[in-house]
């Protein structure tokens, strides 16, 4: 009886060691997975918000009898309610910057501004 109870308790400890390790191996691998898919995801994002920011700048650039900051306020709105509508948010200060960036890419294709390097 004393055998058969080491025994079963040998196996117990072995699979708790078991358990224990594969987790210890696979708990990294499953976060590093986890951290690439949602670099993916935001990668995706970031280039939708330029993208979005690349149709609107030109249209809201050619509306003279709108201020500069209603503008870009409205561009800013354009581009969340468009990321929205897709499923995707983006803090404000990142849409802003997009939209930022396709107004100095149309300012120079347009106007020849020279201090943009493409």
């Amino acid at each position: 009886m004393m055998i058969y109870q080491t025994n079963s308790l040998n196996w117990f400890t072995l699979l708790i060691v078991l358990i224990i390790a594969t987790y210890c191996v696979l708990h990294p691998l499953i976060q590093a997975k986890l951290s690439t898919l949602h670099h993916a995801r935001l990668q995706q994002a970031l280039k939708l918000a330029d993208h979005f920011a690349a149709l609107i700048v030109p249209e809201i650039a050619v509306m003279s009898h709108v201020g500069k900051a209603e503008r870009k306020t409205e561009a800013i709105r354009f581009v969340t309610a468009r990321l929205n509508h897709h499923g995707v948010t983006l803090p404000q200060p990142v849409i802003s910057a997009a939209v930022e960036k396709a107004y100095q890419l149309y300012k120079h294709l347009v106007t020849g501004d020279q201090h943009l390097d493409l």
